[in-house]
């Protein structure tokens, strides 16, 4: 074999070795980064943190909190102080 072919070889081969090492490193990138990455999880709410004592026992019983009691429906409402008419 004629030496400039045998280096044409040579340096077809190292090419194609670094490519193939880029390739690699690529694809360990990407699976390290997908499991580092955090999964964003839709169907699970932020939890929400209340402010006070009262607002977590509210909270944990299940009823509603002071500030969001049943409210009168703004048809029924009236004049506070007056009862409707029959």
């Amino acid at each position: 074999m004629h030496p400039y072919v045998s280096q044409a070889l040579s340096a077809e081969r190292a090419s194609d070795m670094r490519s193939r090492a880029a390739r690699a490193r690529l694809a360990r990138q990407v699976r390290r980064s997908r499991r580092a990455a955090p999964d964003p999880d839709p169907v699970q709410p932020a939890a929400v943190i209340p402010d006070t004592y009262e607002e977590f026992l509210t909270q944990m019983s299940g009823l509603p909190v002071a500030g969001q009691a049943a409210r009168p429906e703004p048809a029924a409402a009236g004049r506070p102080g007056r009862q409707p008419e029959r």
